[in-house]
């Protein structure tokens, strides 16, 4: 199977579920900064939001503890959608750097596009699997390398 994203990775959603974020900002992978800061996002290296704590300082319990706070936000929490899109990205839904009207045109072409495939989901299934193919061709990335899925 071409793969191509984010057609795998909804795909892949749509089939067994994902965090939220997709990326696993802040839930299954962090970062480590230069300086020793632990981010919940590699992205937000700035943001107050995103800090969980410093090497050699922050324990790791005080760090789980963070990291619950500096989730997915908002209305994407109780959206339709968010199985298919797991809230998008951990930047873009705390920053809105398109502000709220931007936000929401990104979020009309990501729900679009998630119903798109959706449509398809059963008959590209059958097709694996009358071909023999394994579910695991659906996976992007193949490990957590905090790669936005959904744009």
């Amino acid at each position: 199977m071409l793969g191509i994203v984010p057609f795998l990775g909804i795909l892949k959603r749509l089939r067994e579920g994902g965090s939220n974020p997709p990326c696993g900002a802040g839930v299954n992978a962090i970062a480590i900064l230069p300086n020793g800061e632990i981010r919940a996002c590699p992205i937000a290296y700035d943001a107050e939001w995103a800090l969980l704590g410093k090497l050699g300082r922050t324990d790791y319990s005080e760090m789980r503890h963070r990291m619950l706070g500096c989730g997915i936000a908002g209305e994407c929490l109780g959206c339709t959608h968010l199985r298919g899109c797991g809230g998008r990205c951990l930047y873009m839904n705390r920053e809105r750097y398109w502000g709220e009207a931007g936000f929401k045109k990104i979020c009309e072409v990501t729900k679009h596009t998630i119903d798109a495939i959706s449509n398809v989901k059963d008959e590209a299934c059958d097709i694996m699997k009358n071909l023999g193919m394994s579910y695991q061709v659906l996976d992007y990335p193949k490990f957590n390398n905090s790669t936005e899925i959904v744009p």
